[in-house]
């Protein structure tokens, strides 16, 4: 090991906060590779609120934009795999059809799952193991908040279904008299409506399940790297506590 010494910023006013997650990996990257060349002299409360928060706001940030798209995609994906919905036009789905539709409606969530056990994986030492745990955590909170959306909010518009529906026909009715085109449109569309009020259900129940399933895997891979595999396997674990 080289006699140089690496230092880093010890002033808060000094730190570079991270903005994106590009910014969070790059940090993570840059500590582990310090610790593991064996840099000692990076303070126990150097990862302090402040900048712990910053992961953690990271995390939540870039997990809740995929909490957008997952909220509005599933009930197509889930109309998709159970033959409710042509995605390409087709009547009769195939199996590429579903495929393709839990891909489109997955692909951001196992892309940062993965990102998220890649880091835990990645980090050798204390610092580098806060702030990838900081990451996962807003990563987690923002599951989490999916989770809850699925199964209070996706259920409570389920049962409101019928009355959003009737309520739309209402409208078209109203209108009828001035713009009898526009107003036959509407009420075609409340009464096709009607028919996808199942799916708001299925979509509560299985998406719920993945989440919880998601949280849980991250959980256990967290609590394996932190008591199990690192102290038996990692020649670094211990070394920076």
């Amino acid at each position: 090991m080289s006699d140089d010494v690496i230092t880093i910023p010890m002033e808060e006013t000094s730190y570079r906060i991270p903005k994106s997650i590009i910014d969070a990996i790059s940090d993570i990257q840059q500590y582990t590779v310090m610790e593991s060349e064996g840099i000692s002299d990076i303070p126990e409360g150097y990862l302090t609120l402040r900048r712990s928060l910053a992961y953690v706001n990271i995390g939540f940030k870039y997990g809740l934009g995929d909490n957008f798209i997952v909220w509005f995609i599933s009930p197509f994906l889930y109309g998709v795999l159970f033959n409710m919905f042509p995605i390409f036009g087709r009547k009769d789905l195939t199996l590429f059809d579903k495929i393709f539709a839990f891909t489109l409606s997955k692909y951001i969530t196992v892309g940062l799952l993965t990102l998220m056990i890649y880091l835990l994986f990645k980090a050798k030492g204390t610092l580098s193991r806060g702030c990838s745990s900081s990451l996962i955590s807003g990563y987690s909170i923002a599951l989490l908040l999916r989770m809850v959306v699925f199964l209070f909010a996706y259920r409570y518009l389920y049962s409101v279904w019928p009355v959003i529906c009737q309520s739309i026909y209402n409208f078209g009715f109203k209108i009828s008299r001035y713009l009898p085109v526009v107003a036959e449109k509407i009420q075609l569309v409340s009464i096709k409506m009607t028919t996808v009020r199942e799916i708001l259900l299925i979509t509560s129940t299985y998406e719920t399940i993945f989440s919880l399933a998601m949280l849980l895997f991250i959980s256990c891979i967290w609590l394996s790297l932190k008591f199990v595999r690192r102290k038996s396997f990692n020649p670094y674990y211990g070394r920076f506590e």
